[in-house]
């Protein structure tokens, strides 16, 4: 039986394939079903084009001015609880226009209304060549990520760099505790 983590991804990134996309991105504007990209308007300025079409997800080309304190595409993993010793991953088929920096990613959850954030163990790192990008997260009893059932959100740290990156295909998924 299917994690509610994946059946959440699952569904957004089915509607963000299905999506017929071409143009620029305003901050905080959904792709589809809380898909996003957010960014920091104090200063730097940001502009992004996103295409959505048949043969690939999600292709995102970006021009970024200054250095935002944050920069990032949002994906909601949707309400659910973890274990201590389950494995959240992520697998990405992508290809950057030149190769980028490594890409961190955390989980924001939200518990009684604050949010904590938990950094992932491994950043993603996407070439300038199409390949499989892939990082494991072990899951640890004083994680925030462990314990109720909370809201989350996987957040990739965007370059704040001019970047090209094309999604072709991704997952989210959970390895139950053994």
């Amino acid at each position: 039986m299917s994690h509610p983590i994946e059946a959440v991804t699952a569904q957004a990134f089915e509607r963000l394939r299905a999506l017929q996309r071409d143009g620029a991105m305003e901050n905080d504007e959904s792709l589809c079903d809380g898909v996003s990209l957010s960014w920091d308007e104090a200063g730097p300025q940001i502009r992004v084009e996103a295409i959505s079409d048949a043969g690939r997800m999600l292709a995102l080309k970006a021009e970024v001015q200054g250095a935002p304190r944050w920069f990032s595409l949002n994906i909601p993993l949707g309400k659910a609880a973890l274990r201590s010793g389950d494995v959240i991953g992520v697998v990405l088929d992508a290809q950057a226009d030149t190769a980028l920096p490594p890409v961190p990613l955390f989980v924001r959850s939200a518990r009684d209304g604050e949010t904590v954030d938990t950094h992932l163990t491994e950043p993603l790192t996407l070439a300038s060549r199409r390949g499989v990008a892939v990082t494991l997260h072990r899951v640890e009893a004083d994680s925030a990520l462990h314990g109720t059932e909370d809201w989350h959100t996987l957040i990739l740290s965007l370059p704040a760099q001019d970047f090209g990156l094309t999604l072709f295909d991704a997952r989210v998924f959970v390895s139950p505790a053994g």
